[in-house]
């Protein structure tokens, strides 16, 4: 997400964007279209704070049965932005927490990396399709899997010889 930190104007406004998050996107589950950005900005002479909320739609693989489907994603995340020293003095060793640093030269500033973190903690670890998800659909095999719990009769294998001796230590 590139903001244009010379177009934010001095006091609140409000403005939305779509972005591509192109300088992460490679590192990101693949996106269904734009991700849709809505910030809420103060600025004060050289510092900008920004509220950015996010929505958008990514392709991940369900844990159980393996397809991809549409994952809506959502979150919010703040962002403290500050001009490098120079224009208005400030100084570096001031105790607040700044997010990104900008140059008045350049008005472009790349957060795509705030909204990258965010992102991937909204990112489930095991995603499903749907909560009723069957699982893996396997088609002309005999297998027989209990979900119940309850305890199974054990089949006697033929053991290899070399462990009977194991075996007489267990009794």
């Amino acid at each position: 997400m590139i903001l244009k930190v010379r177009d934010i104007p001095e006091g609140h406004s409000v403005f939305s964007m779509e972005c591509d998050l192109g300088s992460v996107k490679n590192d990101l589950p693949p996106m269904s279209g734009k991700l849709q950005c809505q910030c809420d900005a103060h600025r004060l002479d050289a510092d900008v704070f920004l509220k950015v909320s996010y929505k958008g739609l990514f392709v991940l693989q369900c844990a159980r049965c393996l397809e991809d489907f549409n994952a809506p994603l959502s979150g919010e995340l703040r962002i403290t932005i500050r001009e490098t020293a120079g224009k208005h003095g400030k100084s570096d060793n001031e105790s607040d927490s700044v997010d990104f640093y900008y140059d008045i030269n350049n008005d472009d500033l790349d957060v795509s990396a705030a909204l990258f973190d965010e992102i991937m903690i909204e990112v489930p670890i095991m995603p499903l399709c749907s909560e009723d998800c069957k699982g893996v659909e396997i088609k002309g095999k005999n297998i027989s899997v209990d979900f119940s719990g309850m305890p199974q009769k054990e089949e006697q294998k033929e053991i290899d010889p070399r462990w009977e001796a194991l075996r007489k230590l267990k009794k």
